[in-house]
């Protein structure tokens, strides 16, 4: 769909470095484990999960870590600017 609408739409998949098992998974293309600090909880997995990996593989055009301090404050823009939680 997103290619028919908007072809020149990237979709990029953002996690906690401190929780990066999705990550992990996605990279290599398997289900991989690691611990997971993050002040995210709602992110906090220490596993990937098959079904959302297998949604994400084909779907991404990246994956990138960031840092607590970075969601934090994503989180205050959408609330603030989008009034969004």
């Amino acid at each position: 769909m997103r290619d028919t609408l908007a072809p020149d739409c990237r979709v990029v998949g953002v996690q906690s470095e401190a929780a990066p098992a999705g990550w992990r998974s996605w990279r290599s293309g398997t289900i991989e484990t690691a611990p997971a600090t993050t002040r995210a909880s709602g992110l906090a997995t220490t596993t990937g999960y098959p079904l959302p990996q297998g949604i994400l593989a084909g779907r991404l055009d990246d994956f990138r870590l960031v840092s607590d301090d970075a969601i934090e404050q994503a989180a205050r823009l959408l609330a603030t600017h989008a009034h969004t939680l």
